[in-house]
């Protein structure tokens, strides 16, 4: 068996794209209700903003599944959301205060 080697970008990115579409093909649903969630929450706000955490308060107050895993990665990765370039500390408790994106909702 050959070695990965340690540092690869190209090679992270690719192993980073592959499980998300592996994530969202075993989730198309649950994806197209949290994409749904993302642009009703960024949509009521004036800055257009949210956050995967905002994601899941919505899909948990709305009594649909909101344990996403890996599936958060995709919700943003359509041409409808841009990143900000701000982070935030995450309140889930799962998330262990890791950082997450500040997305916004493009017009249009």
């Amino acid at each position: 068996m050959t070695a990965l080697p340690l540092f690869d970008a190209a090679a992270g990115s690719q192993a980073r794209d592959a499980g998300l579409s592996l994530a969202a093909s075993h989730k198309p649903v649950t994806l197209a209700i949290a994409r749904m969630a993302a642009r009703l929450v960024a949509g009521g706000r004036p800055d257009r903003t949210v956050t995967a955490d905002d994601v899941v308060g919505w899909l948990a107050l709305n009594g649909f599944e909101y344990e996403l895993g890996p599936l958060a990665g995709a919700i943003f990765r359509t041409g409808e959301f841009e990143d900000t370039g701000r982070r935030l500390k995450s309140s889930r408790v799962s998330n262990h205060s890791r950082e997450i994106r500040v997305w916004r909702l493009k017009n249009g």
